[in-house]
């Protein structure tokens, strides 16, 4: 099989994963709590775990237990980005959608050139996961980069299948 439509092969099957998980997710009110210690690393907590967000040199010196979740905050680079590692151990829409909204509140204290909307990151994301579960570049699927450049094309994507499914 060429190249060309495995690729096709593949995206398809990624549509299909993401309209599956589009039509069949919940809504969930988003259940997170920012963390006022000046002594925790952490940002916030969610409903499975703690949050944090900074640089490489912070991430590295912390211990995540499984569900804690580390972003890695690049948002002073060329093209700003907030990167989610490990984001495809992530699979329920509820979950991502609460750590979406931590996302945005750290971006409103701390504000920056770094501009997304939750719906596009909510369809970048889902994309993602539904690449790495297709065992697609795992080397590059399995962390979301939530980066400026790829807001307009993630927005459409996201109103597209959820038009579609309503």
């Amino acid at each position: 099989m060429d190249k060309r439509r495995r690729r096709k092969i593949l995206a398809l099957a990624a549509l299909l994963i993401v309209l599956t998980r589009l039509s069949s997710s919940k809504k969930h009110d988003p259940q997170y709590e920012l963390i006022e210690d000046e002594a925790s690393l952490a940002f916030a907590s969610y409903s499975q775990g703690l949050i944090y967000i900074g640089s490489e040199t912070l991430l590295r010196s912390i211990e995540p237990r499984e569900n804690d979740i580390l972003v890695l905050d690049q948002r002073d680079a060329k093209d700003p980005n907030m990167k989610i590692i490990n984001s495809h151990r992530v699979s329920d829409e509820g979950i991502r959608g609460e750590i979406l909204h931590v996302l945005l509140e750290y971006e409103g204290q701390n504000p920056s050139p770094w501009d997304r909307t939750y719906e596009s990151m909510l369809g970048e994301w889902g994309e993602h996961n539904a690449l790495y579960n297709l065992n697609y570049q795992t080397n590059r699927t399995a962390d979301v980069d939530l980066n400026n450049a790829d807001e307009s094309k993630y927005r459409r994507f996201y109103r597209f299948i959820k038009k579609g499914i309503e």
